[in-house]
C-alpha cells in the first residue's frame, strides 16, 4: 500500500488514437491494484495477516524452519501463497545463528521487495517479482487458441531478524528459540486476517467465555434463592456482579461462532468485558491496556483476558454468603450445629459514610455471643468470643467485595451455643453507629473436597 495518496499513479488518459506501449497497460494495472489496497487499508487499518500456514516440524528438528503451505496478504496488500512442490522451497537455515535463538528466540518474517516505482519487476538488484510461464489457457469465449502467458510471482524469503530491512515489506510467521539445544517453536501467534475456534486466539476466548458463563451460572443460581431474592447490599452487588459478567458475553460468543471474525474486533470484544468486569473486582476504573499489535496479537489478548481471570477469581465458589438479620443496631443470625466445627468467618460491610478503621474500631468494641449469653456478657462487661481481623493474605480463596472486611470469630462454646441466635451489637450504643450489614461465609461441601 502507498504511504500516502500522493504516491499512487495518476489516472492515465485515454485518447483517440494513442499508441499503446506496454507501459500504458502495467501503469493501468498498477494503479487499479494499489487502489484496491489503499481502500482496503484505509478502511480496515490491520487487513493483513496469515490465512493459512504450516510448517514443517521434521525439518525444524534440525535447524531449518521450512514453510509447506502458506496464503497470507502482506501488509502492503499484496496477496501470496506457497505450496509444498513449488520450484523453489520458503526456507531458512537457522544453525548459522543458533546463538542468536538464545532465551527469547528471533521471529522470523515471511517478506517480498518494496515496490519501487519505476523500477524494474523482475530485474535489478532486489526484484519483487520473478518471471514464470503461466500455464497455457484459451479464449474464455470460443474455448480456442490455448496461449501461454508470462506472469510475475512475488520472490518471497524468510528472515529472522528483530527488525525487518526497510527494503523488504513483511509480517512475522514464527518465533523461534534454541532451548536444551533444541530448535523449538515458541507460543508467539503471528498476525492473522481471522480467527476460528481451533485457533490459539480461539481457544484462549472460547476458555474465557466458558468460565464467564460457568461463573454466570453459579450466580443466578444464588440469585434465585430466598436469600437472592431481598434487598440487601449483599444481594444487590451480587446482582449487579452477575450484570458485568454476562453484559458483554453474548458478543463474545456470537464472534467467535463466526470463525471469521477479525482478531482486532474480537479484542474489542474482550475490551468490552474489561471494562464491565472492572466493577467486578471492586475498582472504579479500568486498567489501561497497550495498544493493540497485530504483529503480535497474543500478547495483547493475553492482557485483557488476564484481567478478566483476575477479576473472575475474586468471586468465590468456596463459600456460600449468610447475612444476619439486623434489628434495633442488633445483628442475629441462628446458627446451625454444622456451621460450629471451626472458627466463623464473617464479612462486615462499612456504610456508605464510614471508614474502614470505623469498621474495624466497631468491630473490635462489639458484643459477640449466644442471645442466651448478651446479658450475663453485659453484667460481667466482657465481649465474648474473641475476634480478630482476616487481611487479604489470611483471606486465601475467599476475597471481600469493596467496603467489606473480614473478620474471624473464635468458636468459644462458653459464649457461643449452637442452635441459638448468633449476636452481634455495639458495646457501647453511644458510641458510634454500626456497619450496614454483618454476613457470615460457611464454605462449600464440594471446596472442602478440593
Amino acid at each position: 500500500m502507498p504511504r500516502s495518496a500522493r504516491e499512487l499513479p495518476d489516472a492515465i488518459q485515454w485518447h483517440e488514437g494513442m499508441l499503446l506501449a506496454p507501459q500504458h497497460f502495467q501503469q493501468l494495472a498498477v494503479r487499479g491494484e494499489e487502489l484496491v489496497a489503499y481502500h482496503a487499508l484505509t478502511a480496515s487499518p490491520f487487513h493483513w495477516g496469515i490465512r493459512h500456514l504450516k510448517i514443517d516440524p521434521v525439518q525444524l528438528v534440525s535447524g531449518v524452519l521450512r514453510v509447506l503451505e502458506l496464503e497470507a496478504v502482506m501488509p502492503d496488500g499484496l496477496i501470496v501463497s506457497h505450496m509444498q512442490g513449488d520450484e523453489e522451497p520458503l526456507e531458512i537455515d537457522l544453525t548459522p545463528i543458533q546463538s542468536d535463538l538464545a532465551g527469547d528466540g528471533l521471529p522470523v518474517y515471511l517478506s517480498v521487495p518494496v515496490r519501487r516505482l519505476g523500477g524494474q519487476a523482475t530485474r535489478g538488484d532486489l526484484p519483487r517479482y520473478g518471471a514464470v510461464e503461466g500455464m497455457p489457457v484459451s479464449d474464455e469465449e470460443t474455448g480456442e487458441s490455448e496461449i501461454s502467458i508470462p506472469r510475475l510471482k512475488p520472490r518471497l524469503s524468510l528472515h529472522a531478524v528483530e527488525t525487518l530491512p526497510a527494503k523488504y515489506v513483511g509480517l512475522p510467521v514464527a518465533r523461534v528459540a534454541v532451548r536444551e539445544e533444541a530448535f523449538t517453536l515458541t507460543n508467539f501467534v503471528p498476525p492473522q486476517l481471522f480467527v476460528t475456534r481451533m485457533s490459539v486466539l480461539g481457544e484462549m476466548c472460547q476458555t474465557l467465555a466458558t468460565r464467564l458463563r460457568e461463573k454466570a451460572v453459579y450466580l443466578a443460581e444464588r440469585a434465585r434463592t430466598p436469600l437472592g431474592q431481598s434487598d440487601r447490599p449483599m444481594m444487590r452487588e451480587m446482582q449487579a456482579t452477575l450484570q458485568g459478567i454476562v453484559s458483554g458475553l453474548p458478543v463474545l460468543e456470537a464472534m467467535l461462532k463466526t470463525d471469521r471474525t477479525h482478531p482486532f474486533s474480537l479484542y474489542l470484544a474482550l475490551c468490552q468485558i474489561v471494562g464491565s468486569m472492572t466493577a467486578v473486582g471492586g475498582a472504579l476504573v479500568p486498567p489501561v491496556l497497550a495498544a493493540y499489535d497485530h504483529d503480535d496479537p497474543r500478547i495483547s489478548y493475553a492482557a485483557a483476558c488476564d484481567f478478566i481471570v483476575q477479576m473472575l477469581d475474586r468471586i468465590s465458589e468456596s463459600y456460600t454468603a449468610i447475612p444476619f438479620i439486623e434489628e434495633d443496631g442488633i445483628f442475629s443470625l441462628k446458627l446451625e450445629q454444622d456451621w460450629c466445627d471451626d472458627d466463623l468467618t464473617v464479612g462486615v460491610r462499612a456504610r456508605p459514610e464510614a471508614t474502614e478503621s470505623d469498621v474495624i474500631a466497631w468491630m473490635e468494641g462489639a458484643l459477640v455471643g449466644s442471645e442466651s449469653v448478651i446479658t450475663p456478657m453485659r453484667e460481667r462487661r466482657v465481649l465474648g468470643a474473641p475476634r480478630h481481623r482476616i487481611d487479604r493474605e489470611q483471606a486465601l480463596d475467599l476475597v471481600p467485595t469493596r467496603g467489606v472486611v473480614l473478620f474471624k470469630i473464635e468458636m468459644n462454646f462458653d459464649d457461643i451455643v449452637p442452635g441459638e441466635n448468633l449476636s452481634i451489637l455495639s458495646g457501647d450504643k453511644g458510641r458510634r453507629e454500626g456497619p450496614q450489614e454483618i454476613v457470615l461465609y460457611i464454605r462449600n461441601p464440594s471446596s472442602d473436597n478440593r
